[in-house]
């Protein structure tokens, strides 16, 4: 017998609130059990916190734009849980919204509702951060450049969308494995790469709704959070932009939550001299606290250069304030760079 859903509605309009549950319930019957229709923010956490992880299905279909810090928190405790957001279906067809419910529905019947942890690799350092571009798979590049100065090191290229750092340093696209040097290989997949306690740092790209990524059951997400769950350390990278500054606070939440066990590091990418930009710096070291924390100033020709030359910005600006910064960073995450 198939499980029935319960369902918790935040909508701002009522009456296309009905609609939505008139139409769900004719796609779905007594499948479907609507448990909360939220009026207030606070409504939408009473009634997440009183869920328990367990095999009963649970949908929250809103249309919030984004997702308040305390909703957040709960989404990332429940495995059990799909958000859908009906924003971009307020004035389509009831046919499309249920077509587009169902789609989203299907994941709780094609696999097991409670996700194990993925196993823990304290070797594993993965690279991320917010959305816009702040340099993740640059700094990733060169990040693990200066690691293998000293010892042997693994890049992992997890970004599902891209999978593009061999490229970028002369390689041919496709390959699943790249061997740059000695020291140093690019590798697509977890597992090409040596597993005898290399060094590995992974490079993800970001992810725009960290709570909500917990709870998705699609492929890029579930492969993203099984990276974070796994590493032993996570390089967050942001650049001087307000907007970066509310992303920040979602992953700091992750942390502070323990719903990730890695040592976090921040940096705070192509850091310029203005006053709006100090600003912004001054901001973030201060929600920082204790974490450790490092910068790397905006030296467009430095990375020009690199990028023309397919290699690593030591190899093409060495005493540079770009590459002393990159050195210094990897010196906080492993000690015994030189």
């Amino acid at each position: 017998m198939q499980l029935a859903i319960k369902v918790i509605t935040y909508l701002q309009d009522a009456d296309y609130e009905d609609n939505v549950i008139d139409i769900l319930r004719g796609s779905f019957g007594d499948d479907l059990l609507i448990q909360t229709r939220a009026l207030t923010v606070n409504d939408v956490v009473s009634s997440l916190k009183r869920i328990i992880t367990n095999e009963d299905r649970w949908i929250l279909i809103h249309d919030f734009q984004s997702f308040p810090a305390e909703i957040n928190r709960e989404l990332t405790r429940l495995s059990n849980l799909i958000a859908i957001s009906l924003v971009e279906f307020r004035f389509q067809s009831p046919s499309e919204l249920q077509k587009f419910v169902a789609r989203s529905l299907r994941s709780f019947d094609s696999e097991k509702v409670i996700r194990k942890k993925a196993m823990f690799r304290p070797e594993l350092l993965v690279v991320t951060g917010t959305t816009g571009a702040p340099g993740i798979t640059t700094v990733t590049l060169n990040l693990g450049y200066e690691l293998s100065r000293e010892q042997n090191v693994n890049i992992l290229d997890a970004n599902y969308f891209r999978k593009d750092i061999a490229f970028l340093m002369g390689g041919k696209r496709g390959k699943s494995q790249t061997k740059l040097d000695k020291r140093l290989t690019i590798a697509t997949e977890i597992e090409d790469l040596d597993d005898s306690g290399l060094i590995t740092v992974a490079v993800l790209g970001s992810v725009a709704n960290l709570g909500v990524a917990f709870s998705d059951r699609r492929a890029p997400s579930r492969n993203y959070v099984d990276l974070l769950e796994s590493a032993g350390k996570i390089l967050f990278l942001m650049q001087p932009e307000n907007n970066h500054m509310f992303e920040l606070e979602m992953f700091l939440e992750m942390i502070e939550n323990q719903a990730l066990s890695a040592k976090p590091y921040f940096l705070m990418n192509k850091l310029g001299n203005s006053r709006r930009e100090r600003s912004i710096y001054k901001r973030f070291q201060a929600r920082i606290g204790g974490h450790p924390s490092n910068f790397l100033p905006f030296d467009f020709e430095s990375l020009d250069r690199a990028k023309s030359g397919y290699c690593a910005i030591a190899e093409v600006a060495p005493r540079g304030r770009l590459r002393k910064s990159l050195l210094q960073l990897a010196q906080q995450i492993q000690p015994n760079v030189q």
